[in-house]
């Protein structure tokens, strides 16, 4: 039929399905044909569910018949192919050996599909025969074997898996062999016995899930509860059983009693595990003061992790919990400023927002109606943001923040009048004030009443926490009235700035300001050659030289009290489409400006006004005038700083020294310096780069761009690694650790050039005996560069006892750390393997 339909339509160019595809209707209506064709008696109801049952097929199971295309069902050549490489294995040689040995091999990903066609085939011909599938292929695959060199899937569990895979077919369920359904299930599950990835993770919910649901209830069920009863089950390993069984049985007794097991043991991973379990299944139970209970005495175990805080705020059952929930006011506020801080990436516009605004004096309303206040910031807020290509520079764009003020004309004006109101609630934590004043500036018009009115309320309120700059941004206000914004930033420096600013917050203003510097930009770039764009584009991106383009907003600057960098940088932004490098070159007068910004910054240890790694990230026209005076500033870098003060950072003078080795390889001197005042521990850190503030700079990207990395380079680096002073050999390898492993270059080209490269094993050693827990950090650090002598016993016994025996949690992950990044090379391939089994 399929193939009829595509031929009679092929001379008809304007109709598109020439595939052999039936549309989703016409096949369920083929369906039902063939099966009223041949059963007469059957109810209408009885006909569509088998309809139901072969669409669904189709879509799910490895059936011949399959849904290619979105709608669309047919036949597949590549279905026939292994249909009947299935039936051929099936029918030669001894098909158990034959399906144990596609199982087992290599790529036996290529047989899956052959593998589960002759696993339904055995089970279909051969009745209780097919319990073999077991015995005879799916155990002894997994049993562990003479050759140790050949037990991998003693552990990996092939076998295991595939006994999944054959459950979640759905061939058994049909059948009546229920025992040996019971027994795969058994089986399979003891995949949870080892650790899982998140990938094995999701395929273990895809197999669950396609189970029948009298399946789950007799089968799966009764595995699992037998399981934790066990002795051999360890209950590091209860995590992820606990998230099968919640996923499919939140109601029962039996999860709570777990979870309760979990909470007793007084270790915080699994602690955290109870909670991320109870977040996925415990608010499905409908009983908020078992949950509570349980949240109230584990306080300090899972406040400060933030996704569970969020995830049980997204829960339907929140309010009910809260309502029943005993918290102090610095616990609601707590609870409240992670809300605030992490509500945009968890909240998303498909909610239904409520516009029913009541007040209320509990806390626990407070945070119920900050729920409600988030939903709508997430539901309106945006980023009205008009790009302006600079053809010159093809991988940045210039971006005016402005184009017109933000009235959310369907935001109800009862709701509008309900949020003035209720900002004269004085009872309000902070939390909630601010996000209230949010949706007030999503909704309204500044002007000069309501704009004093919040001037006020920051005076009373100074200093701001942090967050609330995150949520003017991410509520994308600071796009839409950056004046205010601008008074804002300038108030946390306790300056009073907004009687200054009052003549030109009002929102026709600052729309007038935009499109004035709108029209000057795009009359600039008509008349402009590449070389002034690139000066043009030095100059936003650096806030340096920007009195040359812009002198007439030197004047309104002055009036309102800013500096006409600070102005113009909340009118214009930038974003860079090369992930590796900014394509500009600094002129040497240009870097010697930026230069100076940093000398003034850490001579006054106050961080600058433009972002560092900038500085860094173009190409220098270096003359002997600017390595002077980059020297001189790491010079001052080290006589200034100070691990107590917020500036200069560790990274900035880590920075400086590799970009002058580039050049300069008498820098070298300038190590043990370095390497005595920087503290040690600041150096493991530096790859966590943090985005969004003037004066991070990640060390990663920043080698990449300033640095060419090649055999030169690196030769004048490694001297620091045999260094006669220790602090250097630490130091210059911490650093060195990060280039090797964090840098985007090819694994062909880190062998090549990091490979030989000595890291003295003895360092690390030494460190990791130390009473200082820094110091045991460092260490380990260290032995994951090292050619780490896995073959002697006792180093063996060190790498167990500490896995098994972590001083702190901090300790327990850098061990991890260490066995994810330890060069494990084929000499010794075979030991690390055995440590690990």
């Amino acid at each position: 039929m399929l193939h009829y339909r595509a031929a009679s339509n092929s001379s008809d160019s304007s109709n598109i399905n020439v595939q052999s595809l039936l549309p989703e209707d016409e096949f369920r209506v083929a369906i039902e044909n063939v099966l009223r064709k041949n059963d007469r008696f059957s109810s209408d109801e009885n006909i569509n569910n088998k309809v139901r049952e072969f669409v669904k097929d189709a879509k799910d199971r490895l059936v011949l018949i399959v849904e290619p295309q979105p709608g669309l069902f047919g036949f597949e050549l590549r279905s026939f192919q292994e249909f009947f490489a299935a039936v051929y294995l099936f029918k030669n040689g001894d098909r158990f050996e034959n399906l144990r040995e596609k199982i087992a091999a290599v790529d036996s990903e290529h047989w899956r599909y052959v593998s589960l066609f002759l696993a339904g085939r055995i089970v279909r011909e051969l009745g209780e025969d097919s319990e073999k599938i077991l015995t005879q292929v799916c155990r002894p695959l997994d049993r562990p074997v003479e050759d140790k060199n050949h037990n991998q899937n003693h552990f990996l569990r092939p076998g295991a898996w595939f006994a999944l895979e054959v459950v979640a077919d759905g061939s058994l369920s049909k059948s009546q062999y229920r025992n040996f359904q019971y027994d795969l299930i058994d089986y399979g599950l003891e995949v949870l016995d080892t650790g899982l990835t998140d990938e094995q993770m999701s395929r273990l919910f895809f197999y669950t899930n396609q189970l029948s649901q009298p399946d789950k209830n007799d089968l799966l069920r009764r595995i699992l509860e037998r399981k934790f009863n066990g002795k051999n089950f360890p209950e590091s390993c209860w995590e992820n059983a606990l998230r099968i069984y919640g996923e499919h049985f939140p109601q029962e007794d039996f999860l709570k009693e777990k979870v309760d097991e979990l909470l007793e043991t007084e270790k915080k991973n699994l602690i955290l595990s109870a909670f991320k379990i109870s977040c996925l299944a415990l608010l499905h139970i409908y009983e908020p003061q078992w949950t509570a209970k349980r949240l109230q005495n584990y306080w300090s175990h899972w406040i400060e992790n933030e996704d569970i805080v969020m995830k049980f705020w997204l829960k339907d059952g929140y309010s009910q919990l809260l309502r029943c929930w005993s918290l102090s006011e610095s616990q609601y506020k707590k609870i409240a400023e992670v809300i605030i801080k992490n509500f945009p990436h968890y909240f998303y516009n498909s909610r239904q927002v409520d516009w029913e605004f009541t007040q209320s004096q509990t806390l626990a309303y407070q945070l119920i109606f900050l729920s409600i206040i988030s939903h709508i910031i997430t539901q309106y807020r945006w980023q009205p943001l008009k790009e302006i290509k600079i053809n010159a520079l093809s991988s940045i764009d210039i971006q005016m923040k402005s184009r017109n003020t933000l009235y959310v004309s369907d935001i109800p004006s009862k709701t509008i009048d309900g949020v003035v109101w209720l900002l004269q609630n004085s009872d309000f934590i902070l939390p909630v004030k601010l996000a209230l004043w949010i949706v007030f500036w999503l909704s309204n018009q500044p002007e000069k009443q309501n704009i004093e009115l919040f001037g006020n309320f920051l005076k009373d309120n100074s200093p701001l926490p942090e967050y609330f700059y995150q949520l003017w941004f991410t509520s994308g206000l600071e796009y839409s009235l950056p004046l205010l914004t601008l008074a804002i930033k300038a108030n946390i420096n306790q300056q009073d700035t907004f009687a200054n600013c009052l003549d030109y917050l009002d929102g026709s203003t600052q729309i007038s300001i935009s499109s004035e510097i709108d029209r000057w930009i795009k009359e600039f770039l008509d008349k402009a050659n590449d070389e002034e764009k690139q000066r043009f584009v030095v100059a936003l991106i650096t806030s340096v030289g920007l009195d040359e383009f812009f002198p007439q907003l030197i004047p309104i600057a002055r009036k309102i009290g800013v500096q006409l960098h600070e102005l113009v940088r909340e009118y214009i932004t930038f974003s860079i489409s090369s992930q590796n490098y900014l394509p500009l070159e600094y002129s040497s007068e240009q870097l010697i400006k930026m230069l100076d910004i940093v000398e003034q910054a850490i001579q006054n240890r106050e961080k600058p006004y433009t972002y560092l790694w900038l500085i860094f990230a173009g190409t220098w026209s270096c003359s002997s005038e600017v390595i002077d005076y980059a020297r001189q500033i790491l010079e001052l870098f080290l006589e200034k700083y100070s691990e107590s003060d917020y500036f200069p950072p560790a990274s900035l003078g880590i920075v400086l020294f590799l970009k002058l080795l580039e050049y300069d390889a008498r820098i070298l001197d300038l190590a043990p310096n370095l390497f005595t005042t920087l503290p040690l521990y600041k150096l493991i850190t530096v790859e966590e780069y943090k985005g969004g503030d003037l004066i991070e700079i990640n060390i990663v990207d920043i080698y990449e761009a300033l640095i060419d990395p090649d055999e030169k380079y690196i030769s004048r680096f490694t001297p620091l690694l045999t260094h006669s002073n220790k602090l250097v050999r630490i130091g210059s390898g911490l650093i060195f650790k990060v280039i090797r492993d964090k840098s985007r270059l090819s694994k062909e080209t880190k062998r090549k050039l990091f490979s030989d490269i000595p890291i003295d094993f003895s360092l690390g050693i030494e460190l990791i005996y130390k009473e200082d827990m820094k110091d045991n950090l460092i260490g380990i650090t260290l032995l994951s560069l090292s050619d780490y002598p896995i073959e002697e016993k006792q180093y063996q016994h060190l790498t167990w006892n500490n896995l098994q025996n972590p001083k702190t949690e901090a300790e327990e992950k850098a061990w991890n750390k260490f066995l994810q990044e330890i060069p494990m090379g084929s000499e010794k391939h075979f030991m690390w393997r055995t440590l690990l089994e």
